[in-house]
């Protein structure tokens, strides 16, 4: 099975949530809040404009979007509770945890070398799955070493560094910060790559590759498109896309904390359509996590393909089975042959999610919003077949479902009626994902 990349990660809403309370930062008076069950953020600039991309929280009421709080980019809490910022100067980097609904500062620290979060969790940073752990990558390192920062956040302080020789990013770190799991470049440009294990304590990188037992032999090569991380830490479930070849896949990744426990993974192969145009929408896959981590559904609404995966046994590496193939269901992909070249390349982040009944499964397509029902087959209904969007989120109760669209803006949309309603006053100039903090 080979494996190639071609679009950024957008990680955003699959972090591991902050453990513990970290210390307030002295100085600076108190700020108000924003309050309310119903708080969004919305990363707003263009996902190939890194530089210019900002978060804005606001609470969502009605038309108004009342107060809004202004934040820089980082990595989110997986309850987008807390921000992780890491920013380079000086061959420095200062590193600060911000409370999202506040911007106050609960935590900051400083430590020797060049490291950042601007890449939102694609291979330079990483978050552990409480939030204790965070990982980031030396930016100012020579080709061919790798110079690497464990965080110890709770404590707040540096753990380790780490430096080895090769060209490895970072895929995983086990929930107690035990095994962290890299992915080591042979070739970057034609992104062949080896999933490997470093024994943290021990302080050796451990020699064997990690492999889908089912197919040992097999190169990795491909490129992350988007991931969701179980919310127990205890496995990350990332896409891949192969263009060239026409293949997509679910890399699955238990991360023990055991080195007695075989080091392994799993891939699961996604149904994908044929000819050029199908090779080009293989970029719409998204993912989203049932609430009991039993369930990950893989939707590709330009090509008209959902696959659902039980991956009860991704969480247990003494599994001989290994994870069962999905089941596949296609559907009409409606008016792809219409789609202009600004569509069908655009990026998505956030692009599907589950009610919170877990009954109603919405994904973004190439027009519209595809609502599907996990126990049946096919499409049942579809929202605003008119714009083009590029993420999601739901509202707690169900009632409401707000669509970013980066022409638009973010657009509410009553779920008993499937009617869309006026864009929130948020001041956005391009909107791209949407979240919100529990």
């Amino acid at each position: 099975m080979q494996r190639s990349l071609l679009v950024m990660v957008a990680l955003l809403l699959a972090l591991g949530a902050c453990g513990g309370q970290p210390a307030p930062s002295r100085g600076g008076g108190e700020k108000q809040s924003i309050l309310g069950n119903n708080v969004l953020y919305v990363v707003d600039g263009s996902p190939s404009s890194q530089s210019s991309q900002r978060l804005l929280v606001f609470e969502a009421a009605g038309k108004s979007s009342g107060k809004v709080l202004t934040l820089p980019i980082g990595l989110m809490s997986q309850d987008h509770r807390r921000l992780y910022r890491a920013l380079a100067g000086g061959g420095q980097t200062r590193i600060t945890v911000v409370d999202m609904r506040s911007g106050e500062t609960l935590r900051s620290l400083t430590i020797a070398g060049s490291y950042s979060t601007a890449d939102l969790g694609a291979g330079k940073s990483l978050l552990s799955g409480d939030g204790r752990w965070l990982v980031l990558r030396d930016l100012s390192t020579p080709a061919q070493i790798s110079r690497l920062a464990l965080i110890d956040m709770a404590a707040g302080k540096l753990a380790t560094t780490i430096s080895l020789s090769g060209d490895f990013d970072l895929d995983g770190i086990s929930p107690q910060g035990r095994i962290l799991y890299l992915l080591e470049y042979l070739d970057r440009a034609a992104y062949h790559y080896n999933v490997r294990a470093y024994d943290v304590v021990g302080e050796r990188l451990l020699p064997q590759v990690i492999v889908d037992k089912n197919e040992p032999d097999e190169k990795m090569q491909g490129v992350a498109l988007t991931r969701q991380l179980a919310p127990n830490g205890k496995a990350a479930f990332t896409i891949y896309i192969n263009p060239e070849q026409n293949k997509a896949f679910i890399h699955i990744l238990p991360l023990t904390d055991r080195l007695d426990d075989p080091l392994l993974a799993r891939c699961v192969d996604l149904p994908t359509g044929t000819g050029a145009q199908a090779r080009a929408l293989l970029h719409f896959y998204t993912l989203a996590l049932s609430q009991d981590e039993q369930t990950l559904y893989a939707v590709n609404a330009a090509l008209g393909v959902m696959a659902v995966v039980d991956v009860r046994l991704a969480y247990d590496p003494k599994s001989v089975t290994g994870v069962p193939g999905p089941t596949s269901d296609r559907f009409s992909p409606g008016r792809t042959q219409q789609a202009d070249p600004e569509v069908m390349g655009r990026q998505l982040a956030s692009g599907a999610v589950l009610s919170p009944d877990q009954r109603w499964l919405y994904v973004v397509g190439l027009k519209g919003i595809w609502v599907f029902d996990p126990q049946l087959p096919g499409l049942q209904s579809e929202y605003v077949p008119q714009e083009s969007f590029t993420g999601l989120t739901i509202d707690g109760t169900g009632r409401l479902l707000y669509a970013v669209s980066p022409a638009e803006g973010i657009i509410p949309i009553d779920l008993s009626s499937g009617e869309a309603q006026a864009p929130l006053s948020v001041p956005a100039r391009t909107p791209w994902a949407i979240g919100r903090l529990d």
